[in-house]
């Protein structure tokens, strides 16, 4: 009994399917003997008679018991397989994102990097004037980093935006595009 009960109680499809069935189960076998006894002492049937009438409705409510288990099993799976393709879509989303945002984040690196190799050339040939061009192009190249990162933030949150359709004028778009 303790291996069905904790069956019973799993978060799993069997685990499901036997709390679905349990009910219909126990009252089966109950009803039968219901209806057996019934029609033994108002219709006068012979033991023969009931043995195969209620042999009959067993195999019968046995067989739409598991034909309407197999429908809910197959229905769980149908939304199970729904849910994994969104995940995947998801994943693969957040992948493209990914790549997308160690990329773009390189440029900026990159630049600083190469800016503070030839800020050092500079300085050791004793070019002030090219030093300092370089370093304000190392400023530069540092300072576009951060709204780099909140855009990234910013399209990041706006998968989880709704989305509320309005009328626009097309000339205010244009010229906010325009700006």
């Amino acid at each position: 009994v303790l291996p069905f009960g904790r069956a019973l109680l799993q978060a799993s499809l069997r685990g499901r399917l036997l709390r679905r069935a349990l009910p219909f189960s126990l009252l089966l076998p109950v009803t039968a003997a219901a209806v057996s006894f019934s029609a033994q002492t108002v219709l006068a049937w012979s033991g023969e008679a009931l043995f195969a009438f209620s042999a009959t409705i067993n195999v019968v409510a046995g067989a739409v018991l598991i034909w309407w288990l197999s429908s809910v099993a197959e229905r769980w799976q149908a939304e199970a397989n729904a849910q994994a393709a969104r995940l995947s879509r998801a994943n693969e989303a957040l992948e493209q994102y990914a790549s997308s945002a160690a990329h773009d984040l390189k440029a900026p690196v990159r630049h600083v990097l190469l800016y503070g190799e030839l800020l050092e050339e500079a300085l050791a040939k004793g070019d002030i004037a090219t030093a300092q061009r370089h370093a304000r192009s190392v400023r530069d190249s540092a300072r576009a980093l951060p709204g780099m990162i909140d855009g990234m933030l910013d399209y990041s949150r706006s998968a989880y935006t709704r989305i509320t359709l309005s009328d626009v004028s097309l000339g205010e778009l244009v010229q906010t595009a325009a700006a």
